[in-house]
Formats: structure tokens, sequence, C-alpha cells
């Protein structure tokens, strides 16, 4: 969950890391913003997306949420 968080946290890596510090969503405006380079940028956010649902249904499969009983 944190991980989906960070990927629209833009601002305070920006600003505190500086150039030093890269998350991927500023690799996306890079690639899209300065260099045009749409489609690598979607292939990316792409990739990003199934990471992330894949993910997701790892976490939901061994904590075994979709297994919700009622009493």
């Amino acid at each position: 969950m944190t991980f989906v968080y960070s990927l629209g946290f833009f601002v305070v890596p920006a600003v505190l890391g500086g150039a030093g510090q890269t998350t991927v969503v500023m690799i996306l405006r890079d690639l899209t913003l300065g260099l045009g380079r749409w489609a690598i940028a979607s292939a990316l956010s792409i990739t990003v997306i199934v990471i992330c649902v894949f993910g997701a249904a790892i976490y939901v499969s061994l904590t075994r949420l979709g297994e919700i009983e009622e009493h």
C-alpha cells in the first residue's frame, strides 16, 4: 500500500531530494514533458500499474482478505 501511495507523491521528493533523488513519477514527468517521449512513458506507466495490481493480488491472497466471513 505504501508503494501505491508513493506513485502519486511527487512534490516532496522533488523539492527535498533535488536532482539526486528520482522517483518513478519524476521519470514519467521528464519523459513526457521534458523529452516528449510519450510512448516510453506510457509503457512505463502501464508496467508500474501491472506491478501494483499483481502485488495487491498477492497481498490479498496471502492475507485471505477475499474470504471475509460474517458471524
